[in-house]
């Protein structure tokens, strides 16, 4: 049986001369492309323009400081302390330099945020509007000599684990950096410097210790055996 099929006709391709196609180039609107800079955005920090800077032009400015800074190192500390300023209020700041923060201290330092920012964290971090969040306590404790106990010292005042403290902050900060697996050795270093302990403080060493691996138990209740009185 033989079918028979019609060939659909399709629309003749438009022919256009060079001339048309530089016209119709000619009137489309002018396009103007804004490049990111920090010396702008710190102009606009300066007049208090800061909510007018673009989150694009905030990350460039994060990226490109430490470079800047080596070119006008007498404004590197004034304009970061300006840069946390703004961070205060601004959230979506905060986030991005709590993050970088984090990584600065996690041994990755200048690839990801400039001294100069890092340097000028206490003064969001001694903001009344910002010192209670515990991404902020948080750094902070990075930013100590002790980071282990003093991330420890969090854990119990929020009477969390390690493994709650992460997914609590696992939204805010980069939890893969190694303070935060090491911290779990300096719990039981921690508890020994409390006077007197209550009986929540008691309920988080032990909700602690339960989340342990058998060799990091026995070092931590050898270690409690050693430093705490015999009467707690």
């Amino acid at each position: 049986m033989n079918s028979q099929f019609s060939i659909p006709s399709l629309p003749e391709t438009p022919q256009c001369s060079p001339n048309q196609l530089i016209q119709l180039a000619n009137n489309l609107p002018d396009v103007t492309i804004s490049i990111p800079s920090v010396d702008k955005v710190l102009e606009a920090v300066e007049q208090g323009k800061a909510d007018q800077v673009s989150k694009l032009d905030w990350v460039y400015c994060i990226y490109a400081k430490a470079q800047w800074d080596q070119q006008n190192i007498d404004r590197c500390r004034k304009t970061s302390a300006a840069i946390w300023k703004v961070a205060i209020s601004n959230l979506w700041l905060q986030h991005q330099l709590l993050w970088r923060l984090a990584l600065y201290y996690g041994d990755q330092q200048e690839q990801v945020l400039a001294q100069s920012l890092a340097e000028s964290f206490d003064l969001c971090a001694n903001s009344d509007l910002v010192n209670h969040l515990l991404p902020v306590q948080i750094i902070r404790a990075l930013c100590s000599k002790q980071a282990g106990r003093e991330l420890a010292k969090i854990a119990c005042e929020q009477r969390i684990n390690r493994t709650e403290l992460l997914n609590t902050i696992r939204d805010d900060l980069p939890v893969w950096i190694p303070f935060f697996s090491k911290f779990i050795e300096d719990i039981t270093p921690y508890f020994t410097t409390i006077r007197s302990p209550n009986q929540q403080q008691v309920r988080w060493l032990l909700n602690c210790l339960d989340e342990m691996s058998e060799s990091q138990q026995i070092k931590a209740v050898n270690y409690l055996l050693t430093n705490v009185l015999n009467d707690i």
